[in-house]
């Protein structure tokens, strides 16, 4: 759940926008009969478990590259360092904009539906759904930019050689440590309801399940 300090903290306009609309959704939803749970998540326990993911992936990683091509090789100089900042930035920028172009396809409004912001206190992007999905679309749309920007470009790096790239790829695995939280807690949920749905929580990361 989202520590008392996230959920105390200071909101942006956008984000008092979008809280007022999840308000009056849920009580929409909560008139029609639909009980709500917040499956929400801790940035900072998010960050913290990134960098055991980070060190198992790293280690396991190399030592899966090295099972492949007998050896690494990469641009330790500025060259190299560079090349992981500028990717980063810019697949950090298309992490969020996947999660936002999949979720759109499942929405009436398209990119309408989609508000996109940082958590400028923990400097954390976020991509945010204001309309509830169905299980399958919003988890879909959770994991998604792990495998666009992540598990694909390391595994095309592998093929092809390149450890740099597979650094990367790595990297953007591990940055989508609080979509893999989110899509577990999600999953591991028992529930006897017959009908659910799920809606982004406006000001913290993770998802309210209503369900009747």
């Amino acid at each position: 759940m989202g520590s008392g300090k996230e959920r105390n903290r200071p909101l942006t306009s956008d984000e008092r926008t979008r809280l007022a609309l999840f308000q009056e959704t849920a009580a929409r939803l909560e008139a029609a009969g639909y009980e709500r749970t917040e499956l929400t998540i801790s940035i900072v326990r998010a960050n913290l478990y990134a960098i055991l993911v980070a060190l198992f992936l790293l280690i396991g990683g190399t030592f899966l590259y090295l099972t492949v091509h007998g050896e690494v090789a990469m641009d330790t100089g500025g060259g190299g360092l560079l090349t992981i900042i500028v990717a980063f930035v810019v697949l950090t920028v298309v992490h969020e904009l996947v999660h936002g172009l999949t979720w759109a396809m499942f929405t009436e409004h398209h990119w309408g539906d989609i508000a996109f912001g940082i958590m400028r206190r923990y400097f954390t992007p976020y991509c945010s759904c204001k309309v509830p999905l169905a299980k399958g679309p919003y988890i879909t749309g959770v994991l998604m930019p792990l495998v666009v920007t992540g598990i694909v470009p390391a595994l095309i790096a592998l093929a092809v050689g390149s450890f740099l790239w597979f650094i990367i790829g790595i990297i953007m695995m591990v940055s989508a440590t609080g979509d893999v939280m989110i899509a577990v807690g999600i999953l591991m949920r028992k529930s006897s309801a017959t009908e659910a749905v799920y809606l982004d929580h406006p000001t913290l990361g993770g998802v309210v399940v209503f369900e009747r």
